[in-house]
């Protein structure tokens, strides 16, 4: 086997966010909004005009979201490099905490999020040598936890304890239920007081990090930020239904505990959420929401090939073969055959060329080699499984005119979240002429190019345009 086929099989890793060397903006093939620049202008602006850091409702809190796979994680990676760099106007500390790291998604409460939030961001405040801080915080939080520990336990927290918070300890409960219970119950009436704990954390950093030039140390930052990532990955919170009733509760009933952190602070929330019915009372209760659309490969009639986003995606790939060239590692059909079944989702496109690595012996991977990775994603899908109004849906949806969830919203939200529909936004697309034309900026969508194949979408399909042209002879 070709040597280069194992680096192409490592670097086209679907779970690796983007690095830098990686990052490609596809911001022209995303509706043209530049996701990092207009969350970063938002806290440059809204840092600029506090008069008062002690005052909460000054702290921006975005929610952030889109398909999972789509390249949040890398864009919420590239505003983290992007928010700790030195420009004329700003510097910010960025903490990112990964919420997979410290959250069991099946099993969630309010007290676990906030324990992770000051679990991340106390350590990390101590990893930075720059940022010395006393050891006072949490004090009364690490007292009841220390009794819910082993003799063993204390004594590593004795070593490892930055601010009150164990990393390892805390990070443990994500996998050990009966510490998770124990932790809640203890901690089950003093939500308010971790909150109080991590403000006060938080107040004390911040009056360092804005004064690190006055130690001649570096230049000041002028705050924090933090991203909680995954976020939108929690199936069961709270004891409620999986999915998007766990999500209502987070986001909806908690809304007040996530903004009474002093701090802009971003978070990701699934996308069903987002365009489901409670749209708009999340936009009441935070001050923004961002989604990013999948990477316009084709336009709105699901023919026409748009450039602009094919041109992307075959950078992106490109980037992750380093010196190696795009055309040594890929045939053009192979190329093109992974972009149309990606349908701009970035996961796919990587899982494509990473599976077709395991039928290839040679550079260039071919055609062939990539049609055996997509079979290889039919023999993963069960089509009876889903509820037999699924495929009405997708047909119903795929003939209309507009590509709009209007034709069923409630059903198209349910399979927009198992990732049958695809959400798109115009961008730089020349049959966008009108830039006043409000309807032009909303979003459209698009049958999953994999589930286009399937007999049961087809079928679906011609039983309606069967209908329409009885209805039309009538």
């Amino acid at each position: 086997m070709d040597t280069h086929i194992a680096k192409i099989y490592g670097a086209c890793n679907p779970d690796s966010p983007a690095k830098e060397e990686f990052y490609i903006d596809c911001s022209r093939a995303r509706g043209n909004s530049i996701f990092v620049e207009q969350i970063k202008d938002h806290i440059v602006l809204a840092n600029a005009s506090m008069d008062d850091f002690s005052d909460s409702e000054d702290f921006k809190c975005f929610l952030f979201t889109g398909h999972s796979g789509c390249g949040k994680s890398s864009e919420l990676k590239k505003l983290v490099r992007k928010l700790g760099q030195y420009s004329e106007d700003s510097r910010f500390y960025p903490i990112f905490i990964d919420a997979n790291e410290y959250l069991d998604k099946f099993d969630v409460t309010i007290t676990d999020i906030l324990l992770a939030i000051a679990t991340e961001t106390s350590n990390i405040l101590q990893k930075d040598e720059k940022i010395q801080l006393d050891g006072k915080f949490f004090a009364g939080v690490t007292e009841k936890l220390k009794s819910i520990f082993t003799d063993w336990e204390v004594e590593k927290m004795s070593v490892e304890l930055p601010y009150g918070l164990p990393k390892f300890d805390i990070k443990r409960l994500a996998k050990d239920e009966s510490a998770r219970e124990k932790v809640r119950r203890v901690l089950k009436d003093d939500t308010y007081l971790l909150l109080q704990e991590i403000n006060k954390l938080l107040t004390a950093a911040r009056e360092v990090i804005t004064n690190l030039e006055s130690h001649g140390t570096s230049r000041n930052y002028q705050d924090i930020v933090i991203v909680l990532d995954n976020l939108e990955k929690i199936e069961k919170f709270d004891k409620g239904e999986t999915g998007l009733d766990s999500a209502r509760r987070l986001f909806l009933n908690y809304s007040n505990q996530l903004n009474s952190i002093k701090s802009h602070i971003i978070y990701t929330v699934p996308i069903d959420l987002m365009r489901s019915s409670h749209a708009s009372v999340l936009g009441t209760l935070y001050d923004k929401s961002f989604v990013l659309p999948m990477v316009k490969v084709f336009k709105r009639d699901g023919v026409t090939e748009f450039s602009v986003g094919v041109d992307l995606m075959k950078k992106l790939l490109a980037k992750r073969l380093g010196e190696l060239k795009l055309e040594e590692a890929f045939e053009d059909a192979a190329v093109d055959l992974l972009i149309k079944f990606s349908g701009g989702h970035i996961r796919t496109l990587l899982t494509f060329a990473r599976e077709s690595c395991t039928d290839a012996e040679n550079l260039p991977i071919s055609a062939a080699n990539v049609n055996h990775a997509i079979n290889s994603e039919y023999q993963n899908i069960s089509p009876n499984f889903f509820p037999s109004y699924t495929w009405d849906v997708l047909a119903k949806l795929d003939l209309s005119s507009n590509k709009d969830v209007g034709v069923e919203p409630e059903r198209c939200v349910e399979v927009l979240e198992k990732l049958l529909l695809f959400e798109y936004i115009n961008g730089d697309d020349e049959s966008v002429k009108d830039v006043n034309n409000r309807n032009q900026q909303i979003p459209w969508y698009a049958v999953n190019p994999i589930y286009r194949e399937l007999d049961q979408f087809k079928r679906a399909k011609e039983k309606l345009l069967q209908e329409s042209e009885k209805e039309q002879e009538s």
